[in-house]
């Protein structure tokens, strides 16, 4: 049964009730049952954004167009409530800051909670290929750093690879982590440490990666998520729930 019709049944159950009549606990907890399944209908991860970022500067839910005057470029396919949707090349998110503003100038970390959903592994003529990805990248006018979150979930040879790759921009540095977890989970860089890491809902760190530098004048921000697919649809999608920075 779906979310909705969990819904529907359980508002079934609530009754109203006036001065005098006797509240049982099975009202309470049918209205308890009632708020959690709008909760799972309006934000399906249930992570609470401020547990990875603690004063957060924004918050892009998806509910709304994230493009605000910060940014001189953003693209977003949203094909549903609160979620941004990649299986292809055309659905991506990319979103370039203005000049002059950096993420280290904001408060230097940002999160991204995710969910690849696995349906088919993809049969592509390669062995252990990405086929999804996420990046950030910064620029302070000192230095840039530049990080990637791949998603892999491919057969070649009879041999499935289930894969998530963090990787430095600008160094050899990855990690791996298999398999791709069937829950939310959270993409976080942290600028100022240099470090990307991928997290569990409890903030369980999974695999982290150390990230390099290179020197730049630039002062901007990006950040996008796209299919490295040239053509055809993945049965296999990866959703954004909210990003955080």
């Amino acid at each position: 049964m779906g979310v909705i019709s969990d819904l529907l049944q359980t508002l079934k159950k609530l009754r109203k009730v006036k001065y005098g009549d006797t509240v049982l606990s099975s009202d309470h907890n049918d209205l308890v049952d009632a708020v959690n399944k709008l909760l799972d209908l309006y934000l399906p991860s249930r992570i609470d954004p401020t547990q990875f970022v603690y004063e957060p500067y924004m918050i892009h839910n998806f509910i709304d167009s994230p493009c605000n005057d910060n940014y001189k470029t953003c693209r977003c396919c949203i094909k549903e409530p609160s979620k941004s949707i990649v299986s292809r090349k055309e659905e991506y998110l990319f979103m370039e800051s203005i000049s002059d503003i950096c993420l280290r100038d904001i408060n230097g970390v940002v999160a991204f909670c995710v969910k690849f959903t696995k349906v088919q592994p993809l049969n592509i003529g390669i062995p252990d290929f990405p086929i999804v990805y996420i990046s950030v990248d910064d620029c302070n006018g000192s230095d840039a750093i530049s990080t990637l979150c791949y998603f892999g979930y491919t057969e070649y040879n009879g041999k499935i690879y289930d894969k998530i790759y963090l990787c430095d921009g600008y160094s050899e540095n990855r990690s791996e982590y298999s398999p791709i977890p069937n829950d939310w989970i959270v993409f976080f860089v942290d600028l100022f440490a240099r470090e990307a890491k991928i997290l569990d809902r409890n903030g369980k760190c999974l695999c982290s990666v150390s990230l390099s530098s290179i020197e730049t004048q630039d002062r901007w921000f990006a950040m996008e998520a796209e299919s490295v697919l040239m053509e055809g649809i993945s049965p296999n999608k990866l959703e954004i729930d909210w990003i955080v920075y």
